[in-house]
């Protein structure tokens, strides 16, 4: 997942971003993008199924511009009490900066902002390695009886 945000941030050296489609039943829960050809033009954050511009919703995977510490420099903290990487992704997308790097279903995405979605991860994260998954397994099938 990593190498392909890479490479995208290689072949154009702008700002990128990985986007999941979350589907519809789902658009309220995430930032929603607009997108013009790869490039992020608006997100709406948690839009109802009606006003959602897509499906596909940014999952937590970044590479920043250059620009980077001179915009955090810029922008106030004063609004949030923290800085907000909204504020760089809206510098990033009025200049048509921002590019998108789209994630395939295939790929297990989970929101770690989710107890459950977390769980799950780490579930998966253990039955996926080789050097933990029979000792886990294992135990997992004791837990459950």
């Amino acid at each position: 997942v990593s190498k392909s945000l890479v490479e995208l941030f290689e072949r154009y050296g702008q700002p990128c971003v990985s986007l999941y489609d979350v589907g519809i039943d789902r658009v309220g829960d995430y930032g929603i993008v607009s997108l013009d050809e790869g490039t992020i033009t608006s997100i709406v954050e948690k839009p109802s199924p009606a006003n959602a511009p897509s499906t596909f919703a940014l999952c937590g995977r970044f590479i920043y511009g250059e620009d980077t510490f001179d915009l955090l420099e810029k922008y106030s903290v004063e609004e949030y009490g923290e800085m907000q990487s909204i504020e760089l992704l809206r510098h990033w997308m009025k200049n048509g900066e921002l590019r998108a790097d789209l994630l395939t279903n295939e790929i297990a995405w989970y929101d770690s902002g989710l107890p459950l979605e977390w769980l799950k991860s780490q579930v998966d994260h253990a039955l996926l390695r080789p050097e933990y998954r029979q000792q886990f397994r294992t135990w997992l099938e004791k837990r459950l009886g």
